[in-house]
C-alpha cells in the first residue's frame, strides 16, 4: 500500500522515541554503581553506551497519551512490535491495540518489559501524525448511510439473484460470493462491500472509498489482484456493489460505479490499525470513473423478491 493518488508515502520515516530505556536494561543499584566509581572499574564500552544512554522508563498515564504513543509489546509467534496505546483503565493501565486481539488489550506500565527478552528497541515511542488513518467511523445504520449518500445506486438484489442472471449482467463474468473479490482466471470481475460492519458507503462519487483491507492471507492475495503495481488494472475501472443486510434474507447488492485504483498501501505491523472493531493489513484508495447506466438498468431488471 508505493506513494499513489492519495499521497501518503508508502515508507514512513522511524519516529523519534519518547522513553529510550532499552527492554533488556535492568535498573542498577546505587551500591553497584557507588563501587564502581570507587574502584575506578568500568563496563564494556556497549554497555556503558547503553547505561548512559538509558532514561527513566515514564510511569504516569500522562506520559502514555492515547493514539499519541506506542508500546513494544511480545508476541508468541513472532518478532515483538510497536502496538499503539487507545486508552486507560479506571485501574492506571494501558489499553494497547494488539492486532489479531478482538479487543484492546490490558497492560500495566510496570509489566512492559515481561516476555521482551534481550529486545534493545526502545519500550514506548512517539506515534507520528503523519502515520495512515481511516477517516471517521461512520456510526450511522447502512440505512442511514444510504439515504444519506448523493453517490448513483442501482436497485439492490441479492447475490443469489445476481448470480442467477449473471449473463445478462455486461461486463460481469465471475458470481458473488462471500469475499469482497469476486475473479476468475486471474482477473477481477466486479467488488463487492458489506456497508456498516465492515465498511462505509462514499458520500458522494468525489469523495476517494477507502477500502481498509482485512487481515487474512487470503484476503491480501485476492486484493492484490487489483494492485497496480503488481497487475495491469482495466483502464475503464471495476464495477463496485455495497451490500446491507436484511433482518431477514440475503443481503441487498447495489451497484455503485466503476472505480479505479488510486493506491494500495501495505501496513507494516507497527502500522496496524483497528476499523470497525476489525484488524485492517492494508489502504486500499479507489476512485469513482463512471457509472455504467447499462449495467445499473440491467440489475434493475431482475425482478425483486416479494416483501
Amino acid at each position: 500500500d508505493a506513494q499513489g493518488a492519495s499521497g501518503h508515502p508508502a515508507r514512513l520515516d522511524e519516529p523519534e522515541p519518547v522513553g529510550t530505556l532499552a527492554a533488556s536494561e535492568a535498573s542498577s543499584s546505587s551500591s553497584t554503581l557507588s563501587a564502581e566509581r570507587a574502584s575506578g572499574s568500568s563496563a564494556p564500552d556497549a554497555k556503558r553506551q547503553r547505561r548512559e544512554s538509558a532514561a527513566a522508563l515514564p510511569t504516569s498515564l500522562d506520559q502514555f497519551p492515547p493514539h499519541g504513543c506506542e508500546v513494544l509489546i511480545a508476541r508468541r509467534d513472532g518478532e515483538p512490535i510497536y502496538c499503539a496505546v487507545v486508552g486507560h483503565t479506571p485501574a492506571g493501565c494501558l489499553l494497547v491495540d494488539v492486532p489479531g486481539e478482538a479487543g484492546p488489550v490490558e497492560r500495566s506500565v510496570h509489566g512492559l518489559r515481561t516476555g521482551l527478552g534481550a529486545e534493545m528497541r526502545p519500550l514506548v515511542r512517539a506515534k507520528p501524525e503523519q502515520w495512515l488513518q481511516p477517516r471517521t467511523e461512520d456510526l450511522r445504520t447502512a440505512e442511514e448511510q444510504l439515504e444519506a449518500s448523493a453517490l448513483r445506486r442501482s436497485e439492490g438484489r441479492t447475490r443469489e439473484q445476481l448470480n442467477a442472471h449473471l449473463p445478462s449482467l455486461p461486463g460481469l463474468f465471475a458470481c458473488f460470493g462471500v469475499p469482497v473479490v469476486s475473479a476468475k482466471g486471474g482477473a477481477v470481475s466486479q467488488l463487492t462491500f458489506n456497508i456498516e460492519q465492515w465498511n462505509d458507503l462514499p458520500q458522494s462519487e468525489s469523495v476517494p472509498f477507502e477500502w481498509w483491507l482485512g487481515d487474512g492471507t487470503n484476503r491480501l492475495k485476492a486484493a492484490s489482484l487489483i494492485n497496480p503495481q503488481e497487475k495491469e488494472q482495466p483502464p475503464g475501472g471495476l464495477p463496485l456493489f455495497f451490500a446491507t443486510k436484511r433482518k431477514k434474507g440475503g443481503a441487498l447488492c447495489a451497484y455503485g460505479g466503476h472505480f479505479t485504483t488510486g493506491s494500495f498501501e501495505l501496513l507494516a505491523d507497527a502500522q496496524r490499525l483497528r476499523f470497525k472493531e476489525r484488524g485492517r493489513q492494508a489502504r486500499i484508495e479507489l476512485i469513482f470513473h463512471h457509472f455504467n447506466e447499462e449495467l445499473a438498468q440491467a440489475v434493475n431488471r431482475i425482478p425483486a423478491e416479494p416483501s
